[in-house]
Parts: structure tokens; sequence; C-alpha cells
């Protein structure tokens, strides 16, 4: 299943995380680079700047300056991958 949403802060997605294969996420990305990861002429990379919560009762507890203190994150601060 294909799916494309807008994701900004804070994105609670525990369902489509348990649904899914896998996600890609392309912060301000132009569609050419998503397509060279997509069809490899590129190595995907990345590294999360902010915890991904995991409820939104955790999103209305945290400090709205502190993106990487979510209580019990879907994702950590750091969570991601490089190729080489």
């Amino acid at each position: 299943m294909k799916r494309s949403m807008p994701f900004g802060l804070p994105a609670v997605i525990p369902e489509i995380i348990a649904a899914a294969k896998g996600l890609v996420t392309a912060f301000r990305a132009s569609d050419a680079a998503v397509l060279d990861l997509i069809f490899g002429n590129a190595k995907p990379g990345g590294k999360l700047s902010f915890e991904l919560p995991s409820t939104m009762v955790v999103v209305r507890s945290q400090n709205e300056d502190l993106y990487y203190r979510a209580g019990d994150p879907l994702y950590k601060f750091g969570f991601g991958l490089s190729r080489k």
C-alpha cells in the first residue's frame, strides 16, 4: 500500500507503522531526490532530529520546546539509517 501524507510535528502514526513494510520520509527533499532513491540512483540515509511520539497523550504532556523527550517514543531522536 502506498500512501502520501504531510509529515509535520507532532506526527502520531503507530497504526501506519504497524501496517507498513517500510516508511520513507522526505523532509524538504525535491521530487527528483526522492525518485533517485526509489530507482536506486542514490543511497538513502538520514537521522531524525526529533522524536516521534507514540500517542497523543504523550504529545499533550511534552514540552513544546523539546522534540526529544516524548516519554516512550515510537522512534527516538537520532533514529535512522545510512547506506554505504
